[in-house]
């Protein structure tokens, strides 16, 4: 979930964000949502769901009610970041 002062961004706001740093993946929950895991493998938007549609996202995808949400360490696989550094975090 990614925070701006006292609210909760949304989901348009977020993708304008624009890429996450390897600092901020390391920080992402153990299930992140869908905008957040495109966010991290520096996808468009329009790009990410196409590939969700066509069953090609570059990590596993898992259904959580009407999106998807990808494992933390699944990401962290497909973006070449070190499980020791994984476990120093969460």
């Amino acid at each position: 979930m990614v925070v701006h002062g006292s609210r909760r961004l949304t989901s348009d706001e977020r993708w304008r964000l624009g890429p996450m740093t390897a600092s901020e993946v390391l920080q992402l929950p153990a299930m992140v949502e869908f905008v957040d895991s495109g966010r991290a493998l520096n996808l468009q938007r329009t790009q990410a769901y196409s590939l969700a549609r066509r069953g090609e996202y570059p990590v596993p995808l898992h259904r959580r009610g009407c999106t998807w949400a990808v494992r933390r360490r699944d990401l962290l696989r497909e973006l070449g970041i070190d499980d020791a550094a994984e476990a120093q975090v969460g």
